[in-house]
């Protein structure tokens, strides 16, 4: 874990990572996109520490009928990897400082849901999990 980390370097870098994820849904397959902008603090394993999670939802114009979308996520990062292992499909993207993003689809493959942990971090003197961020 990087100590230097604070709560704003990591919720960016995962909004930033989400919205990457969200470009590869081709525009015209689009109906719109939405990214929260605030999210859930969760606790990491390491004492004090904590994990930004956020959502980014794309909108289809159309239900998706086959998975390459999802391969193709995972195909254009280095170490994702691509699952059937929960029973439905999903593209797994990891990053060198420890954040993950979790690709599926939802709504009978209408939407494409983008779910955001970022790295660990600690949290400033002055700052409570349980605020908004």
């Amino acid at each position: 874990m990087d100590p230097d980390l604070t709560v704003e370097d990591v919720k960016a870098a995962s909004l930033e990572l989400q919205t990457e994820v969200a470009s590869f849904v081709p525009e015209d397959w689009v109906e719109r996109i939405e990214q929260r902008e605030t999210g859930v603090l969760l606790r990491c394993h390491e004492e004090d520490t904590y994990q930004w999670t956020g959502r980014t939802f794309v909108f289809l114009v159309e239900p998706q009928k086959d998975d390459q979308l999802l391969r193709d996520i995972a195909d254009a990062f280095e170490g994702a990897e691509f699952s059937r292992d929960a029973g439905t499909p999903d593209a797994v993207v990891r990053t060198a400082e420890g954040g993950v993003v979790v690709v599926s689809y939802r709504d009978d493959r209408a939407t494409v849901s983008i779910g955001a942990g970022s790295a660990c971090f600690k949290l400033r003197e002055g700052q409570n999990h349980w605020d908004e961020y």
